[in-house]
């Protein structure tokens, strides 16, 4: 945006958001979070109070025009496909790819979130 926080009301973030959302409505919803804690840190500062106006980010913009998180179903196992992933996963003959990877299903953990646990070597995954 070209203006300044100062001038910065909610009719140009509800524009703004327009337009983001057309083509990144993931990025324009974080980056319209971002924007609204920043301008909250604002206006609980004295001496930043008057920078921005809290109205630019009230709660009925983020109701009517920030995107909500759409559910992903084209990159996750289906019921049906559970039991045939265990049976192949279990037959890996490396048991700590095996435990790994189960671990990584049942927990929900990122890759290196699970591999940076302690005691966990699994240098020929990363």
């Amino acid at each position: 945006m070209p203006q300044k926080l100062k001038e910065l009301d909610s009719d140009r973030v509800k524009e703004w958001l327009a337009e983001e959302t057309a083509t990144r409505p993931t990025k324009a919803a974080l980056a319209y979070r971002l924007l609204r804690a920043f301008i909250r840190w604002c206006d609980g500062h004295k001496e930043y109070k008057d920078a921005a106006h809290l109205e630019a980010v009230s709660p009925a913009i983020a109701k009517d025009h920030v995107p909500r998180p759409q559910t992903k179903v084209d990159d996750c196992l289906q019921r049906e496909q559970l039991a045939a992933w265990f049976q192949a996963v279990r037959a890996i003959r490396v048991p700590a790819v095996s435990a790994y990877l189960q671990g990584l299903l049942l927990t929900g953990a990122r890759r290196e979130e699970l591999a940076g646990l302690p005691h966990i070597s699994l240098h020929g995954l990363r």
